[in-house]
């Protein structure tokens, strides 16, 4: 391993990366590193194509699409995480919660998902609320004051 480490890592850091269209040893030092090897023959091609670099603009160039890649990259796991993450409730807001009890003889199919509105009243730790229910929205003559966890 410690014979061909030396290897890899040139190897890792010359390669062209897919996402940033560059490799890192371009992207940290404005230039990709060359063996022996490689530098002949990249001296070669240069003095025969004629290709006179700038490297600074180069560079400049190449960071600043690693960065907006990377802030693409940012904003599309952002969007991820938010669809997989609930919302935070604060104590006021209005809830609805899912109803999975079915009673004898009533029909599933009829029967809306979702009883409510409550009101949160107070944010507990772990993703857990105590809601109440709303006087002006109660069906029943006895009021509703309970503990959720929110899944």
């Amino acid at each position: 391993w410690e014979s061909c480490l030396d290897t890899v890592q040139y190897v890792f850091n010359n390669t062209l990366h897919s996402v940033l269209k560059s490799s890192p040893s371009n992207l940290l030092l404005g230039y990709d590193q060359r063996n022996n090897i490689d530098s002949d023959l990249i001296k070669c091609l240069n003095k025969i194509a004629g290709i006179e670099k700038d490297s600074s603009l180069e560079r400049e160039k190449s960071k600043e699409l690693a960065l907006n890649v990377a802030d693409k990259i940012k904003a599309y796991n952002k969007t991820i995480y938010d669809k997989r993450h609930r919302s935070v409730y604060k104590p006021g807001d209005l809830v609805m919660i899912r109803d999975s009890t079915v009673k004898i003889g009533e029909n599933k199919k009829l029967k809306p998902d979702f009883k409510g509105p409550f009101k949160v009243t107070k944010v507990l730790d772990k993703n857990r609320y105590v809601v109440q229910d709303i006087l002006s929205y109660s069906l029943t003559s006895r009021s509703y004051n309970s503990i959720l966890l929110i899944e």
